[in-house]
């Protein structure tokens, strides 16, 4: 049964590698997972997903298809990449969005927010990482 009270979300940003924009990233997880990562150290099966194309948004909203995945102690991280419409149309539009020639930037987007939750919050180690 859902009690809401065991589960935790939390919005932070990750810098990009061109150094200048922030990727937002949204992050579910039970509490007390989330405590015992805080107290010990120990790295967390994360599934991450994004999608950066035609201004879409992934919508940051319950879904109870995650609760099997975070019941089994897996964090769940959505990047918000350059190319979607979670921070309005410059955001997809030229120069610095994710259209045409800058459509990289939704791939390096997704990449760097992987990394840094592997080398920078030490949450989970590549092979505990699916995307």
């Amino acid at each position: 049964m859902y009690d809401r009270a065991q589960y935790a979300c939390d919005r932070t940003t990750v810098l990009s590698r061109d150094g200048k924009t922030e990727i937002p990233v949204s992050l579910v997880f039970r509490k007390n997972v989330m405590e015992e990562h805080a107290a010990t150290g120990k790295t967390l099966p994360t599934h991450l997903c994004g999608y950066g194309s035609y201004s879409s948004s992934i919508e940051d909203d319950f879904d109870s298809t995650r609760l099997p995945l975070l019941d089994r102690g897996m964090v769940y991280a959505i990047a918000h990449v350059r190319g979607g419409g979670e921070m309005g149309r410059s955001w997809y539009e030229e120069p610095n969005g994710a259209k045409y020639l800058c459509k990289k930037n939704t791939f390096n987007d997704f990449i760097d927010v992987g990394r840094w939750l592997v080398n920078d919050k030490k949450l989970t180690t590549p092979a505990q990482l699916s995307c």
